[in-house]
C-alpha cells in the first residue's frame, strides 16, 4: 500500500496510524512544468523504487515530498531535516521503520542498487 504524503504535518499525522514494518520515501518534489522532480538524484532513484515496490506491494510505503527545491536547499530548519523520526540530510532517502523506529536508511546513490534495494524491502 502507497501512500503519497504532501507535508511533514500529515507525515506524522500518517506515520503514527501505522505499525509494523513502513517504508519511506523522501524525495524532492514535481517540477509542474517538467513532470520530473528538481532532484537528479531523486529521478535517477525513480525506476528502481518502482521496481523494488512492484515485487513487494504489500509493504507499507510513504511517498514525501520535501518541496520545492528552495524550501530544501540551504534550509537546515527544513521539517523533515529537523524531526527527530526522519532526519534527513539528503534527497532520496528511503528509510525503514519497524513498529514506530527506525532501523535502516538508503541515501542517494545507494537506492540505485536494485539488490540492495530489494534487500530493503524484505
Amino acid at each position: 500500500m502507497a501512500v503519497r504524503i504532501n507535508s511533514p504535518e500529515e507525515f506524522d499525522s500518517v506515520f503514527r496510524g501505522f505499525g509494523g514494518l513502513v517504508l519511506a520515501l523522501f524525495t524532492g518534489s514535481v517540477d509542474g512544468a517538467t513532470g520530473k522532480s528538481w532532484c537528479p538524484d531523486c529521478v535517477d532513484a525513480e525506476p528502481f523504487i518502482e521496481q523494488a515496490r512492484k515485487e513487494n506491494s504489500e509493504t507499507a510505503f510513504l511517498y514525501c515530498d520535501v518541496g520545492p527545491r528552495e524550501s530544501w536547499r540551504n534550509q537546515p530548519g527544513h521539517p523533515y531535516r529537523t524531526n527527530p523520526i526522519t532526519k534527513v540530510k539528503c534527497v532520496p532517502t528511503l528509510i525503514r521503520y519497524q513498529n514506530g523506529r527506525e532501523i535502516a536508511r538508503l541515501e542517494e546513490g545507494r537506492i540505485c542498487n536494485q539488490e540492495m534495494l530489494n534487500e530493503f524491502f524484505r
